[in-house]
């Protein structure tokens, strides 16, 4: 079995906006705050020793592990649906990714985002988009690293899943 961690914090969704400050965070707790409350969290658990801040506001530890036969796998770390998406709306999305050292293999972690027709992320996929992808190696670790990418929501759409995604390569 082979094992690949990464730390997430503050995932953002914001509804493009003329004057970016007026734009808010669609995600609910989208820095953690003490907990993984609002998030589904299939490979995360809370990390109180790790922020990229100095509130201390924590962070989502996402862990993964490949059977021994496996040269590569992913999985959702941590997930949150968000309604009330407007078809044709641009979105920002994002965060901080960390790798921490020490660890075997070749892994990584990007933003995903997957585009729902109804609300309650269920129903027909309309469309998915990712940030770039941080890896170590060749990237260094205990770094935090920002991934954001921007996504149009297509005709259609009324939800979207926000997923930090763990990546590993043994």
């Amino acid at each position: 079995m082979k094992k690949f961690r990464l730390v997430f914090w503050s995932l953002i969704l914001l509804p493009f906006a003329a004057v970016r400050l007026e734009a808010a965070n669609l995600l609910q707790n989208p820095n953690f705050s003490g907990s993984l409350a609002q998030w589904v969290t299939p490979y995360a658990t809370y990390d109180s020793t790790r922020s990229a801040t100095a509130d201390g506001t924590g962070s989502a530890l996402g862990a993964f592990t490949l059977p021994s036969s496996a040269a590569y796998g992913n999985a959702n770390g941590i997930e949150q649906c968000v309604n009330g998406i407007v078809p044709g709306t641009s979105y920002d999305f994002g965060g901080k990714v960390l790798i921490p050292s020490g660890q075997v293999g070749q892994g990584g972690g990007s933003v995903y985002i997957q585009w729902f027709d109804t609300v309650g992320c269920t129903g027909t996929l309309t469309g998915n988009t990712n940030t770039a992808i941080a890896l170590a190696p060749p990237s260094s670790t205990n770094v935090w690293y920002p991934l954001l990418a921007s996504a149009t929501a297509p005709a259609g759409t009324s939800s979207v899943l926000v997923i930090g995604e763990i990546q590993h390569n043994a």
